[in-house]
């Protein structure tokens, strides 16, 4: 998973990400990210978060792996591009609010 790993060393991301954080704001990761990029920077800390299972020895606390996306207040993470759509749900619904997030469900056959 290169892509994760090339991110990592991103500092404009990695201060972004760290920027969005600390400020309360919602911020993402999907597959390998969440234990490449957001783990190493301490953007999981006092947070729940999911991670593609082949990663999961990369997280502090690997006991939420099992899920499929998971919101801890603005951290929204999810395993892997299987659970992709279901990922996009998940920040329409935070950065748009449920109603939103329902009709983008329906748009993707979810409902």
């Amino acid at each position: 998973m290169p892509g994760a790993k090339t991110l990592a060393g991103k500092e404009k991301l990695v201060a972004l990400l760290k920027k969005q954080a600390e400020a309360n704001r919602p911020y993402a990761a999907i597959g390998a990210a969440t234990a490449q990029v957001l783990e190493p920077h301490g953007l999981l800390k006092g947070k729940k978060a999911t991670t593609d299972t082949s990663m999961a020895g990369l997280l502090a606390d690997a006991s939420e792996c099992e899920n499929r996306v998971l919101v801890d207040g603005n951290l929204i993470t999810s395993r892997s591009p299987g659970t992709a759509m279901e990922f996009v749900v998940a920040v329409v619904e935070k950065l748009m609010g449920r109603e939103a997030a329902r009709e983008v469900a329906e748009g993707l056959l979810f409902v």
